[in-house]
Protein backbone atom coordinates (compact mmCIF):
# COMPACT_ATOMS: atom_id res chain seq x y z
CA UNK A 1 0.00 0.00 0.00
CA UNK A 2 1.68 3.23 -1.20
CA UNK A 3 -0.49 5.92 0.38
CA UNK A 4 0.89 7.54 3.52
CA UNK A 5 -1.39 8.47 6.43
CA UNK A 6 -0.69 10.83 9.30
CA UNK A 7 -1.68 10.09 12.89
CA UNK A 8 -1.89 13.32 14.88
CA UNK A 9 -1.67 13.19 18.69
CA UNK A 10 -2.74 16.07 20.92
CA UNK A 11 -3.42 16.63 24.60
CA UNK A 12 -6.98 17.14 25.80
CA UNK A 13 -6.90 17.67 29.54
CA UNK A 14 -5.53 14.54 31.18
CA UNK A 15 -5.92 12.46 28.03
CA UNK A 16 -4.37 12.09 24.61
CA UNK A 17 -6.44 12.23 21.44
CA UNK A 18 -5.27 10.47 18.27
CA UNK A 19 -6.70 11.16 14.81
CA UNK A 20 -5.85 9.88 11.34
CA UNK A 21 -5.94 13.04 9.24
CA UNK A 22 -8.56 13.02 6.49
CA UNK A 23 -10.30 9.81 7.57
CA UNK A 24 -12.54 10.83 10.47
CA UNK A 25 -10.95 8.15 12.64
CA UNK A 26 -10.24 9.23 16.20
CA UNK A 27 -9.64 7.67 19.60
CA UNK A 28 -8.52 8.82 23.03
CA UNK A 29 -6.86 7.52 26.16
CA UNK A 30 -4.04 8.07 28.64
CA UNK A 31 -1.38 5.88 27.01
CA UNK A 32 0.14 7.04 23.71
CA UNK A 33 1.54 3.59 22.92
CA UNK A 34 -1.89 1.98 23.20
CA UNK A 35 -3.48 4.77 21.16
CA UNK A 36 -0.88 4.27 18.45
CA UNK A 37 -1.90 0.64 18.06
CA UNK A 38 -5.63 1.38 18.34
CA UNK A 39 -5.66 4.05 15.65
CA UNK A 40 -3.69 1.83 13.26
CA UNK A 41 -6.03 -1.09 13.90
CA UNK A 42 -9.03 1.15 13.19
CA UNK A 43 -7.49 2.38 9.94
CA UNK A 44 -6.67 -1.17 8.89
CA UNK A 45 -10.30 -2.22 9.48
CA UNK A 46 -11.54 0.74 7.46
CA UNK A 47 -9.24 -0.13 4.57
CA UNK A 48 -9.74 -3.89 4.99
CA UNK A 49 -6.03 -4.53 5.22
CA UNK A 50 -3.45 -5.50 7.83
CA UNK A 51 -1.89 -2.91 10.18
CA UNK A 52 1.51 -4.19 9.03
CA UNK A 53 0.70 -3.02 5.49
CA UNK A 54 0.01 0.58 6.54
CA UNK A 55 2.37 3.50 6.09
CA UNK A 56 1.48 5.82 8.99
CA UNK A 57 3.55 8.78 10.20
CA UNK A 58 3.10 10.02 13.77
CA UNK A 59 2.89 13.73 14.53
CA UNK A 60 2.42 15.42 17.90
CA UNK A 61 0.48 18.69 18.01
CA UNK A 62 1.97 20.41 21.05
CA UNK A 63 2.69 24.00 19.97
CA UNK A 64 1.31 25.53 23.14
CA UNK A 65 2.99 23.15 25.56
CA UNK A 66 6.55 23.30 24.19
CA UNK A 67 8.42 26.60 24.16
CA UNK A 68 11.94 25.28 23.57
CA UNK A 69 14.08 22.17 23.73
CA UNK A 70 17.37 21.58 25.53
CA UNK A 71 19.06 18.25 24.90
CA UNK A 72 22.31 16.35 25.32
CA UNK A 73 23.54 12.90 24.33
CA UNK A 74 20.15 12.08 22.84
CA UNK A 75 19.06 10.00 19.88
CA UNK A 76 18.63 12.43 17.00
CA UNK A 77 18.44 9.86 14.18
CA UNK A 78 18.60 6.07 13.88
CA UNK A 79 21.96 4.31 13.79
CA UNK A 80 22.10 2.73 10.29
CA UNK A 81 24.31 -0.13 11.50
CA UNK A 82 26.26 -1.30 14.53
CA UNK A 83 29.34 0.23 12.93
CA UNK A 84 27.78 3.64 13.64
CA UNK A 85 27.50 2.85 17.37
CA UNK A 86 30.56 3.94 19.44
CA UNK A 87 33.16 1.18 19.49
CA UNK A 88 33.86 1.45 23.22
CA UNK A 89 30.39 0.31 24.30
CA UNK A 90 29.31 -1.61 21.18
CA UNK A 91 29.94 -5.14 22.54
CA UNK A 92 28.10 -4.32 25.76
CA UNK A 93 24.97 -3.06 23.98
CA UNK A 94 25.06 -5.88 21.42
CA UNK A 95 25.15 -8.41 24.25
CA UNK A 96 22.04 -6.90 25.80
CA UNK A 97 20.13 -7.60 22.61
CA UNK A 98 21.18 -11.24 22.72
CA UNK A 99 20.02 -14.08 25.03
CA UNK A 100 22.70 -12.87 27.44
CA UNK A 101 20.74 -9.66 28.10
CA UNK A 102 18.64 -11.01 30.94
CA UNK A 103 21.71 -12.17 32.85
CA UNK A 104 23.69 -8.99 32.13
CA UNK A 105 20.98 -6.61 33.35
CA UNK A 106 18.34 -8.45 35.39
CA UNK A 107 20.87 -10.47 37.39
CA UNK A 108 24.27 -8.74 37.25
CA UNK A 109 22.96 -5.17 36.97
CA UNK A 110 25.85 -4.23 34.71
CA UNK A 111 24.22 -1.08 33.38
CA UNK A 112 24.78 0.37 36.84
CA UNK A 113 27.84 -1.62 37.89
CA UNK A 114 29.72 -1.28 34.57
CA UNK A 115 28.46 1.70 32.57
CA UNK A 116 28.44 4.30 35.34
CA UNK A 117 31.96 3.53 36.64
CA UNK A 118 33.16 3.42 33.02
CA UNK A 119 32.13 7.08 32.73
CA UNK A 120 33.90 7.96 36.01
CA UNK A 121 30.68 8.68 37.88
CA UNK A 122 31.42 9.26 41.57
CA UNK A 123 30.75 6.23 43.80
CA UNK A 124 28.23 8.12 45.96
CA UNK A 125 26.25 9.04 42.83
CA UNK A 126 26.39 5.45 41.56
CA UNK A 127 24.97 4.29 44.87
CA UNK A 128 21.95 6.57 44.42
CA UNK A 129 21.21 5.00 41.02
CA UNK A 130 21.84 1.53 42.47
CA UNK A 131 19.38 2.12 45.30
CA UNK A 132 16.34 1.87 43.02
CA UNK A 133 17.33 -1.41 41.39
CA UNK A 134 18.99 -3.34 44.19
CA UNK A 135 16.77 -6.39 43.77
CA UNK A 136 17.53 -8.67 40.82
CA UNK A 137 14.71 -9.40 38.42
CA UNK A 138 11.71 -7.39 37.13
CA UNK A 139 12.66 -4.10 38.82
CA UNK A 140 15.60 -3.89 36.39
CA UNK A 141 13.54 -4.70 33.29
CA UNK A 142 13.16 -1.06 32.11
CA UNK A 143 16.94 -0.84 31.64
CA UNK A 144 16.95 -3.95 29.46
CA UNK A 145 13.83 -2.95 27.52
CA UNK A 146 15.30 0.48 26.81
CA UNK A 147 18.54 -0.85 25.34
CA UNK A 148 16.62 -3.29 23.16
CA UNK A 149 14.50 -0.42 21.84
CA UNK A 150 17.46 1.64 20.62
CA UNK A 151 17.04 2.24 16.84
CA UNK A 152 20.02 0.36 15.42
CA UNK A 153 20.35 -1.34 12.02
CA UNK A 154 16.65 -0.88 11.25
CA UNK A 155 15.35 -2.46 14.45
CA UNK A 156 12.93 -2.11 16.15
CA UNK A 157 11.13 -0.83 13.06
CA UNK A 158 8.50 1.17 14.96
CA UNK A 159 11.16 3.01 16.99
CA UNK A 160 13.20 3.70 13.84
CA UNK A 161 10.09 5.26 12.29
CA UNK A 162 9.40 7.50 15.28
CA UNK A 163 13.02 8.67 15.53
CA UNK A 164 13.23 9.37 11.80
CA UNK A 165 10.03 11.42 11.99
CA UNK A 166 11.01 13.60 14.93
CA UNK A 167 14.54 14.03 13.56
CA UNK A 168 13.13 15.34 10.27
CA UNK A 169 10.78 17.65 12.15
CA UNK A 170 13.51 19.05 14.39
CA UNK A 171 15.77 19.60 11.39
CA UNK A 172 13.17 22.05 10.01
CA UNK A 173 11.47 23.45 13.10
CA UNK A 174 12.25 26.99 14.24
CA UNK A 175 11.54 26.02 17.86
CA UNK A 176 14.43 27.36 19.99
CA UNK A 177 16.95 24.63 20.79
CA UNK A 178 19.95 24.22 23.03
CA UNK A 179 22.36 21.44 22.10
CA UNK A 180 24.67 20.67 25.03
CA UNK A 181 27.47 19.01 23.12
CA UNK A 182 29.53 16.61 25.23
CA UNK A 183 33.23 16.48 24.37
CA UNK A 184 34.45 13.83 23.69
CA UNK A 185 30.88 12.50 24.11
CA UNK A 186 29.36 9.10 24.66
CA UNK A 187 27.14 8.23 21.71
CA UNK A 188 25.97 11.52 20.20
CA UNK A 189 29.10 11.66 18.09
CA UNK A 190 30.10 11.29 14.45
CA UNK A 191 27.33 11.53 11.84
CA UNK A 192 24.59 11.86 14.48
CA UNK A 193 26.35 14.86 16.03
CA UNK A 194 26.92 16.51 12.65
CA UNK A 195 23.25 16.01 11.76
CA UNK A 196 21.83 17.75 14.83
CA UNK A 197 24.42 20.55 14.60
CA UNK A 198 22.62 21.71 11.44
CA UNK A 199 19.25 22.25 13.12
CA UNK A 200 17.89 25.81 12.84
CA UNK A 201 17.51 28.33 15.66
CA UNK A 202 19.90 26.40 17.88
CA UNK A 203 22.51 27.41 20.43
CA UNK A 204 25.40 24.99 20.91
CA UNK A 205 27.39 24.79 24.13
CA UNK A 206 30.31 22.40 24.46
CA UNK A 207 30.86 20.83 27.88
CA UNK A 208 33.64 18.41 28.76
CA UNK A 209 32.25 14.96 29.49
CA UNK A 210 31.00 11.71 28.03
CA UNK A 211 27.33 10.87 28.53
CA UNK A 212 26.07 11.57 32.06
CA UNK A 213 26.72 15.32 31.99
CA UNK A 214 24.30 15.96 34.85
CA UNK A 215 26.80 14.04 37.01
CA UNK A 216 30.04 14.90 35.22
CA UNK A 217 29.57 18.66 34.90
CA UNK A 218 26.40 19.69 36.78
CA UNK A 219 27.31 23.35 37.30
CA UNK A 220 28.32 23.97 33.69
CA UNK A 221 25.19 22.22 32.45
CA UNK A 222 22.89 24.14 34.80
CA UNK A 223 24.45 27.46 33.82
CA UNK A 224 24.05 26.72 30.11
CA UNK A 225 20.38 25.82 30.57
CA UNK A 226 19.72 28.88 32.74
CA UNK A 227 21.21 31.20 30.09
CA UNK A 228 19.16 29.50 27.38
CA UNK A 229 15.89 29.72 29.32
CA UNK A 230 16.48 33.41 30.03
CA UNK A 231 17.11 34.01 26.32
CA UNK A 232 13.95 32.14 25.29
CA UNK A 233 11.77 33.96 27.82
CA UNK A 234 13.11 37.32 26.63
CA UNK A 235 12.42 36.57 22.95
CA UNK A 236 9.14 36.86 21.06
CA UNK A 237 7.50 33.52 20.14
CA UNK A 238 8.37 32.03 16.76
CA UNK A 239 6.16 30.14 14.34
CA UNK A 240 6.92 26.48 13.69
Amino acid sequence: MSETYTAVYARDGDEWVAEIAGTGLTTRGSNVGELRNQIRDALARQLTTSPAELNVIDQFALPNQIKAIAYMEGIVCPFPSWDAWPALTRPFFQAQRSPQGEDIILEKNLFIEYMLPLRNIAPDAVDVYRRYVRNPGPSRLPMLAWTRDLPIAGEPADVVEVVENYGKWLSKSTLPKLFIDAEPGGFLIGAQREFCRTWPNQDIVTIEGYHFLQEEAPEAMAQAIARFVAKVLASPPLSN
